[in-house]
């Protein structure tokens, strides 16, 4: 699945969207997307698209879904999951053979998290190349 951020342009705004809208109470998760696919008999190209919704979940942290709309848009259908204020908007679209995620807005705390998961990941990745050269060479410490 590819990212894109696209900031606060038009796709997806509610005005625009004139898919099914779908509630999904205190969160948008999982089962909301396998129930949707289930009870519409979704198949091929848009059952992948909207499978695509699971790799977004697994990409955030479990607050993000308290508040967010997550708009599909398939060959067949669009649907928009909602819960809450709608903060942290995102859209995917089958796009030159691949799935495609386009950030439309986050709110300030997940913006925040983006950037604490981006800095753990530096530090993780310069600490695994520090300790496996350390193990290569175990003297390389040594004056």
């Amino acid at each position: 699945m590819r990212d894109q951020r696209i900031g606060n342009m038009g796709a997806g705004n509610s005005s625009n969207f004139h898919g099914e809208r779908i509630d999904c109470g205190q969160h948008v998760g999982h089962s909301d997307v396998s129930n949707f696919i289930r009870t519409h008999d979704i198949q091929g190209e848009d059952r992948r698209i909207l499978q695509g919704c699971y790799d977004l979940f697994e990409s955030k942290p479990d607050f993000v879904w308290q508040n967010c709309s997550i708009e599909v848009m398939c060959s067949s259908v669009e649907v928009k999951f909602v819960s809450g204020d709608e903060s942290n908007r995102y859209l995917l679209r089958f796009r030159e053979g691949e799935i495609w995620t386009a950030v439309l807005r986050e709110e300030i705390s997940t913006q925040f998290f983006n950037v604490y998961e981006w800095l753990f990941n530096l530090v993780k990745g310069v600490g695994e190349a520090v300790a496996g050269a350390i193990q290569q060479n175990p003297n390389i410490l040594l004056p």
